[in-house]
């Protein structure tokens, strides 16, 4: 919190006072980016792409921003909303979450295949993604794009897989 409000050039009392505490602060913050992240990150599936393009594209939009502000990504979804709080539960990962499972429910039934699982599939996708991007930036042991192109394709493998076994 001293960090933030050096930053911010008010002092800690005036964070308490504006956010409550650290988790408000974090919900605050999180509310922010996300309007502007998740339709960037989400908005490859709108584009006229192959889907596997579709999918690196969100992923190295995501990986990008997480590279360009690693601190903000941390606080956001380590747990600052508190102890008892889950990962889904995070109000970036919520977000994110809540908008892929309307996605690829549409895509699913698109498919003419059952979208019920589009949720948990959403969910378990941002978790390997997020995990992934939390991975690298604690080794940064290759290369964003080496990355990038490593989760997209788990993230497409699995869900091409997923969806032929949903049809069989």
């Amino acid at each position: 919190m001293d960090e933030i409000a050096g930053e911010a050039d008010v002092t800690k009392p005036v964070l308490y006072a504006v956010f409550g505490d650290k988790a408000g602060l974090a919900t605050a913050l999180s509310q922010r980016f996300a309007s502007d992240l998740v339709p960037d990150v989400l908005g490859a599936f709108a584009k006229d792409l192959p889907a596997t393009d579709m999918v690196h594209e969100a992923i190295g939009t995501f990986i990008a921003w997480v590279e360009r502000e690693p601190e903000l990504y941390r606080f956001l979804v380590r747990g600052v909303a508190g102890g008892s709080s889950s990962f889904v539960d995070q109000d970036l990962v919520a977000a994110f979450g809540s908008q892929l499972s309307q996605i690829l429910g549409a895509g699913l039934r698109s498919a003419g295949v059952d979208s019920g699982p589009a949720e948990v599939w959403s969910f378990s996708i941002l978790a390997a993604v997020f995990a992934g991007a939390e991975w690298w930036l604690e080794r940064q042991t290759m290369s964003r794009t080496d990355l990038v192109d490593y989760l997209s394709r788990l993230v497409w493998t699995g869900a091409s897989q997923a969806n032929l076994g949903a049809s069989s």
